[in-house]
């Protein structure tokens, strides 16, 4: 039920569910889409939506044919139409794309934009930027999330860009996030945005119509830039990084004046730069501009809204060459080879080559640059078993290289692709590991070459042992070793053995490591059970003689500030509310110069509220967590029993009974943070357990008192009393005796204040017959300021156990004073819930009045309180198995004592400790509900009163009939609906409360209610 009322009647929300697209990068920083390791070839942007392609077939089914995977739709506008709210249009549009693309086998990159970067202080657009992608994180087509164009050139911080970079991998682990660059910067410059980004690419566009393209600080102004700003990608991705380059069909250098000619790039320029880009270890390469209507001069393609002419002539050609199923595509997929090859004739970066290894065969790509003239060029080096090699793409030209050498001649933008293949009949080793030293903490790679007829397998040894992927080992049994993080214990020496045909053993490659000690954790963060919204924290202690560095990851994926994420680089790690995507397994990586340590891992498991329109968790505290809420007391004997909560300083206490001296302990109670312990000192006691029951008066000041344990002795009850909740305040003694004058009670268990100053009245009771005395007629007593605070005196009133609920229960009850007058309420488990008042001007001794008693609860039901204001119950019900389930508390719409409703309930954290006594206490303000189950944790909610109620439902005459109740001030306006759209306004009331009859004839067979207030 929220704000505006109650919904009566059922309805049921259906859809079908599409399987999500699994993106991610490998070891090799190859793009692998569901679990298929692809060169990414993107449109940007493609074609427009449910386009077609010349001859009427379907765009993307053309595209397809052609080896593009990826599309980027158009966009313009920006994601949020308000703060933190989407634009419908945007989403209906994207949607749409996405769905077309799923169709026809295309993935999507979709473009965040704005909405991808915001400040610390924005508030709203993480909102949107989770709404986003929380709406098609899960869809069958996605492929890419692009964030925000040209950040640092548009200088947009790379801290604002990494919000939204942490916030995106946050609500969705399985896609990448692109960023594109414009060509423009130094490595210093782009290098710090690689952490905002998983897939980071530069544009560049050099073919324009005044011939000279200048995109500073390269002075290269040539087509042969390309290669210039790849290289300068590459330094900036330094190994790590996944990077493509976008290459142009169009821009806005093509569409220049009236008096200059259009101009897009030829063949030969196109494939130069693709090839240029690869050779430089691009893994993947966008076109962009193919939308751009002035380039658009033909009818064709100027209906179908796209370049057709350009993706025919010269762009389709290129991505074949590219694209699954040609004969190159191993080579794009695998590290660049350690063979020494070199080449003579000219130098670089004239001509640039890239060397590949895959199955049986060596690659040897080559380009070259802007000349009017050819070069020859001889490659050396190769194996010596590399002879004859073939030069794909050129009508099965083929060269012959002679102990390791061959010739070829290359024109201005010439690409040459040679294969040679191995046919040996037993597997070789092509380059072997090399031996370095390594800084400690950065990663060392491994590499061997090997070519075999037959299938290979490796297995990467560490001083003859052999290693498995795990930790900040990867690729043990791959071609590339792969060791992160670097210890001391990395360094060793390293060899792989090789099975084929016969098996064969690199030679070793010694890796040496600085040594450092890495950091030592000395408290690991702990395992939690929380509500949804909760706010939880995770802590890790570590010490080190080195500046330690924090990195938290869910399921291993790193976390960073943003969204309800703070604290991802620090020792403390805080969700502020919990939602369901945060289950799962947190730990931390503790790093220094030394090395890093990684935490154990703690689980955070989430468990549902039920009904979260009455009521809201705010945070828990399950069993064994913290030290204010234990399991370890025993079935009989529970550490913690009782809590109060302190309007005047929003603090709840928690009282512990172990130890020598009691303890209570000081919550913030919004968040249930620790904040001090109530100063103990002086704190005197008899009996069984130094200190139970605890309440608050309304000036603030605290009271608590022992529970003299019935038939241990000589009785003494003793109260306390702090004038405020300040640490420093001591505890003042304001009674000291025996209500009952030497016969052996059980005084204690409960304590209830109201009022403040001398008008304070506190109240316990003694609630149980015992072994000693079995005839003992229970007992309240009352107590008030004797003309000072401090000094309280008491009387003792006799309850009436005829009329009352047996007093033979357990021990766990609730007592809690009435806002009118003198009566007070109290609870056992399995009990009635009684009502009772007593008289302050009667002699000591006077019996107490039994008003009512109401029994229309649970066998399970334990303690209750009320809020009388919003005539609200809630309960303890201990209905939970041992090990199996979880107690909860119930909440009760208790207008009609005789027949309460059950409006919500809230799960325990943990499932059921056993609670002999069924021990425990609830306390509701208009705000909140506080609840402690022995041995069995905390909660806390957020109460949610809506003006109005829809109660005490019936069908009379048939005719739908209800109340409506509400402060008696409020005008109600009654509404009815067919389908909770459209709403229909049936009447207008001011409470008193209201009864209300639909004077609907014949009844409707399906109709919703709603109370609202006017204007809402």
């Amino acid at each position: 039920m929220g704000q505006a009322g109650l919904a009566l009647g059922l309805l049921c929300l259906g859809g079908s569910a599409q399987a999500g697209s699994l993106v991610t990068i490998n070891s090799n920083n190859v793009v692998v889409v569901n679990g298929t390791n692809v060169f990414g070839l993107a449109v940007s942007p493609g074609p427009p939506t449910y386009g077609h392609a010349p001859g009427g077939g379907d765009a993307l089914d053309e595209l397809r044919s052609g080896g593009i995977l990826f599309h980027r739709m158009a966009f313009t506008g920006n994601w949020q139409i308000s703060p933190g709210v989407l634009d419908p249009n945007l989403v209906a549009t994207n949607q749409a794309t996405l769905d077309w693309c799923a169709a026809h086998g295309i993935f999507t990159i979709l473009n965040l934009k704005d909405i991808s970067k915001y400040s610390a202080t924005d508030t709203n657009t993480p909102v949107a930027l989770k709404a986003a992608v929380d709406t098609f994180r899960n869809h069958s087509a996605l492929g890419i999330w692009k964030n925000y164009d040209e950040a640092w050139w548009g200088n947009v911080s790379e801290a604002d860009l990494q919000r939204g970079y942490d916030l995106i991998h946050q609500e969705d682990a399985n896609h990448p996030v692109e960023q594109s660059n414009a060509p423009r910067g130094t490595v210093a410059d782009l290098q710090p945005y690689n952490a905002a980004d998983d897939i980071t690419m530069i544009d560049n566009y050099p073919v324009v119509a005044s011939g000279a393209a200048n995109n500073p600080p390269i002075t290269n102004t040539a087509v042969s830039q390309f290669g210039d700003w790849t290289h300068v990608l590459s330094q900036v991705a330094n190994g790590h990084k996944n990077f493509w380059m976008i290459e142009q069909i169009a821009f806005s250098g093509t569409t220049p004046p009236p008096s200059s000619a259009l101009i897009f790039p030829t063949f030969t320029q196109e494939r130069f730069m693709a090839y240029q880009a690869i050779v430089n270890g691009a893994r993947g390469l966008m076109f962009f501009g193919g939308n751009i209507a002035a380039t658009l001069t033909n009818s064709t393609d100027a209906a179908l809204g796209w370049n057709w002419t350009f993706w025919t002539n010269v762009l389709k050609p290129l991505t074949l060459q590219l694209s699954p199923g040609s004969p190159l595509l191993d080579a794009l997929l695998v590290p660049d080879s350690q063979i020494p090859i070199s080449f003579t004739g000219t130098v670089y970066p004239d001509i640039e080559f890239c060397a590949r290894e895959a199955g049986t065969n060596l690659y040897l790509l080559a380009t070259k640059r802007e000349s009017s003239n050819a070069v020859s060029v001889t490659f050396s080096g190769l194996p010596l078993w590399a002879t004859n090699g073939t030069v794909l793409f050129e009508s099965n030209r083929t060269v012959t290289a002679t102990a390791g050498a061959f010739t070829d001649s290359f024109s201005q933008w010439a690409v040459h692709a040679y294969r040679f293949n191995y046919s040996g009949t037993n597997p070789v080793i092509t380059s072997q590991p090399q031996s370095s030293t390594n800084v400690i903490g950065t990663t060392a790679s491994l590499f061997v070459g090997a070519m075999s007829p037959t299938p290979m397998t490796f297995q990467w040894r560490r001083n003859g042992a052999n290693l498995s992927d795990g930790g900040n080992i990867s690729g043990a049994s791959s071609s590339k070793l792969s060791i992160a993080n670097l210890m001391n214990s990395d360094a060793a020496t390293y060899d792989v053995r090789i099975v084929g045909s016969i098996t064969l053993t690199s030679a070793p490659a010694i890796l040496t490591v600085v040594t450092a000690a890495p950091p030592v954790i000395v408290s690991q963060p702990n395992s939690r059970i929380d509500y949804l919204g909760t706010l939880v924290t995770f802590n890790v202690t570590a010490t080190s003689s080195y500046p330690m560095t924090f990195q938290w990851r869910r399921n291993g994926t790193n976390l960073f500030d943003g969204g309800t994420i703070a604290g991802g680089v620090s020792s403390n790690l805080t969700i502020a509310a919990l939602s369901s995507s945060d289950a799962g397994s947190y730990s931390v990586l503790v790093g220094n110069v030394g090395g890093t340590t990684v935490s154990s891992n703690a689980l955070q498991t989430i468990l549902s509220p039920g009904d979260t329109n009455r009521w809201r968790p705010m945070w828990s505290c399950a069993p064994g967590i913290n030290p204010w809420a234990t399991s370890t007391g025993g079935p009989n004997t529970p550490n913690e029993r009782t809590i109060a909560y302190n309007y005047a300083s929003n603090q709840l206490y928690v009282v512990q009974r172990s130890g020598s001296r009691p303890t209570i302990y000081v919550l913030n109670a919004t968040n249930g943070a620790f904040l001090y312990n109530l100063n103990t000192n002086g704190y005197s006691y008899t009996g069984n357990i130094p200190l139970c029951g605890i309440a608050v008066a309304d000036d603030g000041a605290i009271y608590a008192c022992n529970n003299d344990t019935a038939g241990t002795g000589t009785p003494a009850l003793k109260v306390y009393r702090w004038a405020n909740s300040d640490p420093g305040t001591a505890p003042q003694l304001v009674y000291s005796g025996d209500p009952l004058g030497g016969v052996n009670g059980r005084w204690g268990d409960a304590l209830d204040a109201r009022g403040s100053g001398l008008n304070t009245v506190l109240l316990t009771d003694d609630h149980q017959p015992n072994a000693t005395n079995p005839s003992l007629v229970p007992d309240i007593f009352v107590l008030q300021p004797n003309g000072s605070m401090n000094t309280f005196t008491g009387k003792v009133y006799a309850l009436d156990q005829n009329n009352n609920p047996p007093f033979n229960s357990s021990i766990g009850q609730t007592l809690q004073f009435d806002p009118s007058g003198t009566n007070f309420w109290f609870k056992h488990w399995d009990q009635a819930l009684a009502k009772n008042s007593y008289n302050s001007s009667a002699p000591n001794g006077s019996a107490a009045t039994f008003l009512a008693s109401y029994t229309s609860f649970p066998a399970t039901a334990g303690p209750a309180t009320q809020l009388f204001s919003k005539k609200l119950l809630t309960l303890l019900d201990f209905s939970g198995i041992t090990g199996s389930s979880p107690d909860q508390i119930e909440l009760y719409d208790f207008s009609n004592p005789f027949s309460p409703v059950l409006i919500g309930s809230c799960q325990f954290p943990a499932n059921a400790v056993t609670n002999a006594n069924r021990i425990g206490q609830i306390i509701m303000t208009s705000n909140y509900v506080f609840a402690i189950d022995a041995n069995n944790g905390l909660l806390a909610l957020q109460l949610i009163t809506p003006p109005f109620i829809l109660t005490n439902m019936a069908l009379v005459n048939n005719h739908f009939q209800f109340d409506v109740l509400g402060q008696s001030n409020l005008t109600a306006i009654i509404q009815a609906s067919s389908n909770l759209v459209n709403w229909l306004p049936l009447a207008t009331n001011t409470l008193t409360p209201i009864h209300f009859s639909d004077p609907a004839t014949p009844r409707p067979a399906v109709r919703y209610y709603r109370a609202l207030l006017p204007g809402q």
